[in-house]
């Protein structure tokens, strides 16, 4: 079974994205603690496409997750892609939507 951990947005903004570093702490802790893996990084576009903006991009601190990105400039249909961010080296990898 898969954990799920939401984080704030410290910016409050709908264009970029600030985790609270407290936060980010206590759910690494959870996550050692159960013995689980970070796999992936979510967030949303609200008014651009679902590939990392060059912010993205600059802020991708975490190696060997996927960088899961929500555009919602169709709300009535929301696109959701996943990237790979290496070194600012970016590759979408393909997703599947289990249910369950």
């Amino acid at each position: 079974m898969a954990s799920h951990y939401e984080m704030t947005n410290s910016d409050q903004s709908a264009l970029h994205y600030t985790m609270v570093p407290e936060e980010q702490f206590k759910v690494l802790k959870r996550i050692r603690a159960a013995g689980e893996e970070m796999l992936a990084i979510y967030h949303s576009h609200p008014a651009t496409p679902a590939r990392p903006s060059a912010e993205d991009i600059r802020l991708a601190f975490t190696p060997g997750v996927i960088y899961v990105i929500m555009s919602l400039v169709e709300p009535e249909s929301p696109v959701i892609k996943g990237f790979t961010i290496d070194d600012e080296k970016v590759e979408e990898v393909p997703l599947a939507v289990i249910d369950g």
